[in-house]
Formats: C-alpha cells, sequence, structure tokens
C-alpha cells in the first residue's frame, strides 16, 4: 500500500496525472508570528493543462512605494494552438489565482499579476481579483501533449513609482526553471 501511494505522489508531483487536483501541505509561521502552522494547499492549474515551468519569483505590489508587478510572456513553438496558464501562488499560501490564454502558433501573450502601464506591459491575461500586496512564485502550464510541450517563457518583475506606475525604477527577471529538475546553482 505505501509502495502505490509513493507511486501517485510521484505522478502528481511530475505533471503525470495532469488536470488532477490534488492537496498538499505547506508549512508557514502564524499570522501572529507564534510558531509554525499547516496549511492546506491546492494547485488550480487549468485542467487539461500541465506545469511546465516555475518562475522562481513574482512580487505584485501597490503600496508602499515602490510598487511591483509581474509580468509572464508565454510564446508559443508549436504548430498547433495551446492553451496556456499561470498560477500565481503566494508565499505559503496556496494560489490566490490563475490566469489562462489560448496562443495560435507563434503567438506571445502575457500574463499579468495585476494591471501596470501599458507603457511598460500589454497585459492578456491579468489576475482577478489584481494582487496588490503578495510575493511568491508563478508555476505555468500548458496544454497536455508533446506539441504544446514548445513554449518558450520569461518573467519579470517591473518596479515603478506613482499611482498608475508612471516611473520604472527597475525591472527583475526571474529565473525560469522547468519543473521538477531545479536550477543549476546559477
Amino acid at each position: 500500500m505505501k509502495l502505490h501511494k509513493l507511486a501517485l505522489v510521484a505522478l502528481l508531483v511530475s505533471g503525470g496525472l495532469a488536470g488532477t487536483y490534488s492537496t498538499a501541505l505547506a508549512q508557514g509561521a502564524h499570522d501572529d508570528g507564534s510558531g509554525p502552522e499547516t496549511r492546506l494547499i491546492s494547485p488550480q492549474i487549468a485542467p487539461g493543462q500541465v506545469r511546465r515551468y516555475v518562475a522562481t519569483y513574482m512580487a505584485s505590489r501597490t503600496a508602499p512605494s515602490p510598487r511591483s508587478a509581474t509580468v509572464v510572456s508565454i510564446t508559443n513553438g508549436s504548430s498547433t494552438t495551446c492553451g496556456t496558464s499561470v498560477d500565481w501562488k503566494v508565499g505559503f499560501g496556496g494560489v490566490a489565482c490563475t490566469t489562462s490564454l489560448t496562443l495560435g502558433p507563434g503567438q506571445t501573450g502575457e500574463h499579468c499579476s495585476r494591471s501596470i502601464n501599458d507603457g511598460l506591459a500589454i497585459c492578456n491575461a491579468t489576475c482577478s481579483p489584481q494582487l496588490t500586496g503578495e510575493e511568491g512564485n508563478a508555476l505555468i502550464g500548458s496544454t497536455i501533449g508533446t506539441p504544446c510541450a514548445a513554449i518558450a517563457v520569461s518573467a519579470r518583475t517591473f518596479y515603478t513609482t506613482g499611482s498608475a506606475d508612471q516611473t520604472l525604477n527597475g525591472v527583475s527577471d526571474a529565473k525560469i526553471v522547468r519543473v521538477g529538475t531545479g536550477n543549476n546553482g546559477d
């Protein structure tokens, strides 16, 4: 029986049962700082999709200054139309929202943690509700199947000031890691 459970966990972690909703436990601090708390989290990847990459950091704030917003760009490098999604995962709290886009061959679309000045990025899919005081990571998925594995991903966080993100103070690129592999220590 233990081997069966271990195999099921391995399949879920590797994306082998894509589209299946599972639960996991996460440890975090109590809001009052009194010690560890175990929370139940539920992955929200869009049905019919599998997680492909992790953007290792995202930040999305509207106050205090500086403001921040994370944008994940996905390019469909296949010869078929593919669904794409981003799970916006916050700290130890699980997935705050999921954005989805359908991209034709060669198309690029932007998933955003919140609306941002169009001069910086034009958001094709934005969290609802928008993330206004969060940090965490982003889990990037695409339609199950070999053709839709051919996606290219980049993620960047814009740091701005001004109530409408008028002044760009900096941009930080997130490390993109293939799910289940970890990075190379770079």
